[in-house]
């Protein structure tokens, strides 16, 4: 069969890229660059030989990477913004691969966090919850560090190779002081970004990473005050990403952590809903509103109704424009 004869060459283009480093990187980025779109066909077909290379490709790759983002490169311009789009998707393939092959579970997960104590440093969590990716640990930090540069370069041909690898990752749950820090630039991004498919990405990575990762709930509730403050970026498709974030994180949110958060969460969106200048961002608000009502409990629609309550009921004969907006808002909430 076809798939029989192109085991051969699973070695051989593993040897290419292995070498790729011993020869000017400037002259053989395009056999490099389709070395790699080779491998990442011949690989998915589990040939013979596929599990023995691919567990070799990772440090290689890596290097490549390396090569191309090195400032006595000259940058990535040229052809060597192709062979790092091809390292990255060639980092995707292999972590899904390794993904694969070790069978992971979100319920191997969730027994191994169990076992977790509460105070644990980020070195012990690391070394119970982590398994064994395609890269070493020091070789992890680099590309956390690459990545890092890379989705702060806006660049259009990169960000979904860039986006798709920080994704492979994260479902992984893989876990480092680096990659939370790379999260908060994710989420960052998420509002900041020009680019509506970006900000998309960054909001579907931020949203996995919360639902997924063991985190404290003190680290929980810092990101749920990030979220609430994006809502109030200057312009508005920022604020509608935030928007659509919150709403996503009100909906499937366990139930319990969600009522924990609840009220950080109601507070700052009422406010919102009364100064947002945007019809857009206040329909997407009081949507957002209506998502954190269905999803907590008796107990906690209580204690908000009483919020608003007092909004209706406060004040005197002698008041402020906000303070009436916020007595039609509550009045609205309730209607």
């Amino acid at each position: 069969t076809i798939q029989s004869m192109a085991d051969p060459f699973v070695p051989m283009l593993t040897l290419c890229i292995q070498h790729g480093d011993k020869a000017s990187v400037q002259q053989n980025n395009e056999i490099l660059f389709t070395s790699l779109q080779c491998l990442g066909i011949l690989l998915k077909w589990n040939l013979p030989q596929s599990k023995i290379c691919s567990q070799t490709l990772g440090p290689p790759v890596l290097k490549l990477l390396q090569g191309c983002c090195g400032v006595g490169n000259g940058g990535a311009a040229g052809g060597k913004q192709d062979l790092r789009m091809g390292c990255f998707k060639a980092l995707i393939l292999l972590i899904s691969l390794d993904n694969r092959d070790r069978h992971l579970s979100a319920q191997t997960t969730e027994q191994q966090s169990s076992k977790l104590p509460k105070d644990a440093s980020m070195d012990e969590t690391e070394e119970l919850l982590n398994t064994p990716m395609p890269l070493s640990p020091k070789q992890m930090k680099v590309l956390i560090s690459l990545l890092h540069s890379a989705i702060l370069e806006n660049t259009e041909q990169l960000s979904s190779a860039t986006f798709g690898l920080i994704k492979s990752i994260v479902s992984r749950r893989y876990i480092s002081a680096e990659f939370y820090d790379l999260m908060v630039v994710v989420l960052k991004l998420s509002v900041q970004s020009q680019k509506e498919s970006i900000r998309q990405q960054c909001c579907q990575i931020f949203l996995q990473f919360l639902m997924d990762y063991p985190l404290e709930s003190k680290r929980i509730e810092q990101h749920l005050r990030q979220i609430v403050l994006n809502i109030q970026y200057e312009y508005q498709d920022g604020r509608l990403s935030a928007l659509n974030l919150l709403t996503s994180v009100t909906t499937k949110f366990p139930t319990a952590l969600l009522e924990e958060h609840c009220q950080l969460l109601f507070l700052p969106m009422v406010l919102q809903l009364v100064n947002d200048s945007s019809s857009e961002c206040r329909q997407a608000v009081a949507d957002c509103l209506m998502a954190l009502f269905r999803n907590v409990g008796v107990e906690k629609i209580h204690l908000l109704y009483d919020y608003m309550v007092r909004w209706i009921g406060g004040g005197d004969g002698d008041e402020c424009a906000q303070s009436l907006q916020l007595k039609r808002t509550s009045a609205q909430l309730f209607g």
